[in-house]
């Protein structure tokens, strides 16, 4: 495939492993999942993904004792930058479908003065209670799914109802 063409990107740099977009639906399942921990990072470094995250935290509004939780969490990098502004009394919550990525979130929080905690789950089914998060937030996750909405009223469930945004 060359640049320009529909599908292409920057795959994985190990040339027997090819990382695809598409791999991103079964992490854990495909030969280059180390690699896509290490995609995850690269893309986290970029400036436009970081400017997006900045507003995002903006929206959100995390504050101290609130449970927040990240879908598709992979390393965690989100998670452990949301916990400081929910304190000791909060937690963050990070789930994802891929035991690869919680293994490297978990291990990268190890240690950290922070509430975390990280689950694995499917967005279409996540593994907590109605109503039981103040917020929630998910990051190039729906662009991988088929049904993206039924993910946004699974993530709606989980969220406490509050104050509509003025």
């Amino acid at each position: 495939m060359r640049p320009g063409q529909p599908g292409a990107g920057r795959e994985g740099t190990d040339p027997e492993v090819r990382v695809r977009p598409a791999a991103f639906s079964d992490v854990d399942s495909s030969a280059g999942a180390t690699e896509m921990v290490e995609m995850m990072d690269r893309i986290g470094a970029n400036p436009a993904v970081r400017r997006l995250r900045a507003a995002g935290f903006e929206m959100l509004e995390p504050e101290p004792g609130q449970t927040i939780v990240d879908v598709g969490c992979g390393p965690g990098d989100e998670v452990r930058l949301l916990a400081p502004f929910v304190g000791p009394d909060g937690v963050v919550i990070g789930i994802d479908p891929s035991e690869t990525m919680l293994a490297a979130a978990r291990r990268r929080t190890e240690g950290m003065p922070v509430r975390a905690e990280f689950r694995h789950g499917d967005v279409m089914d996540l593994p907590l209670d109605d109503a039981s998060v103040d917020g929630c937030r998910c990051e190039r996750v729906l662009q991988h799914l088929r049904h993206p909405e039924r993910a946004v009223a699974e993530m709606a469930r989980v969220t406490r109802p509050g104050p509509a945004a003025a």
